[in-house]
């Protein structure tokens, strides 16, 4: 809508332009989807087109206003979908009962993680052994300029003596 008026001072016709606005829609905010609380401050989440948030949308139907076929399809439908979850229930309990849920050849796999256990116990244990007969385990010391005392075993090298203790 549009109005023209004469400016009394001027003299001179000026246009002015009025728009009907609605104030009630100018004063409505963004309602945030969520609302963050941390401890350093509150992050608001608003909808968006971009979100890659697919919410299950799911119809609630009112089975006093459908057709004979689709409110046996209805009711078909939801006896099977609910006898199918109890049948899948009962066969996972009875399954652990029976256990069949284990698997198969457990039995073989222990026994050969034990043999493995014993066979490398056995290495440790021989290597052990042999670094014992070849004195390797065995301490050398070399005393210079010292007595000869009891209890200790001169070993001579050639130039030096040593004690071995």
């Amino acid at each position: 809508m549009a109005n023209t008026e004469v400016s009394p001072a001027v003299g001179a016709q000026v246009n002015t332009t009025s728009f009907d606005m609605d104030l009630s829609s100018a004063n409505k905010t963004k309602v945030p989807k969520r609302v963050l609380h941390f401890s350093d401050g509150i992050l608001e989440e608003y909808s968006s087109d971009d979100s890659d948030d697919s919410e299950d949308i799911t119809v609630k139907v009112n089975p006093s206003s459908l057709n004979w076929g689709p409110w046996c399809f209805y009711y078909i439908s939801g006896a099977a979908r609910l006898t199918l979850s109890v049948a899948d229930y009962c066969g996972e309990r009875l399954a652990w009962f029976l256990g069949i849920t284990t698997p198969k050849y457990q039995y073989a796999i222990n026994e050969h993680k034990r043999i493995q256990k014993e066979i490398e116990m056995e290495t440790v244990r021989e290597q052990q052994l042999k670094e014992d007969s070849e004195g390797i385990s065995s301490i050398d010391v070399q005393i210079v300029g010292g007595r000869d005392a009891k209890g200790f075993q001169e070993v001579s090298n050639g130039s030096d003596s040593a004690v071995k203790y």
